[in-house]
Parts: C-alpha cells; sequence; structure tokens
C-alpha cells in the first residue's frame, strides 16, 4: 500500500513539472543565460555573454528564480562535473 501511494505521489509531481515546463513557455518571455566552467563565476557573475556562470546547477536554479519561460543555455566547452 505505501509503495503503490509513493509511487502516485512520484508521478503526480512528474505531471506538474512537466506541466509547468511546457506551459510556461507560451505565454512568457525567453531568457538566454551563458555558462563557463573556464571563466564564469557564480558569486558575482550575471550569465550574461560577457559574464557567465561558473556551474550547470547554478545557472539552472539561477534561471529559474529569476524569469519564468522558455531559456536559452548557452554552454562554454569543457569538463563538468
Amino acid at each position: 500500500m505505501i509503495r503503490i501511494r509513493e509511487t502516485a505521489l512520484a508521478f503526480f509531481f512528474l505531471s506538474v513539472v512537466l506541466c509547468l515546463l511546457l506551459c510556461n513557455g507560451a505565454f512568457a518571455s525567453a531568457g538566454t543565460y551563458y555558462v563557463d566552467i573556464n571563466n564564469g563565476d557564480d558569486v558575482n557573475n550575471a550569465g550574461t555573454a560577457a559574464a557567465p556562470w561558473k556551474t550547470l546547477h547554478y545557472s539552472l536554479c539561477d534561471a529559474i528564480s529569476t524569469t519564468v519561460g522558455s531559456y536559452t543555455l548557452h554552454v562554454a566547452a569543457g569538463t563538468y562535473s
């Protein structure tokens, strides 16, 4: 019984996330952000081409928290971990 409840809850949350991702792009403005593991900075930069973020994790969290809508994330060559 508990296992079925956990599975149902997981599907519910995945459905909500999918709905938010698909619906937000239809009525919100787009954002373009940049990430560069070698020259970026998560603390002082704004995610622009001139001042990219350093990590993918930070870039995704910051972009989602600041702007609702569709995103373009430019990722510079490098090894991200």
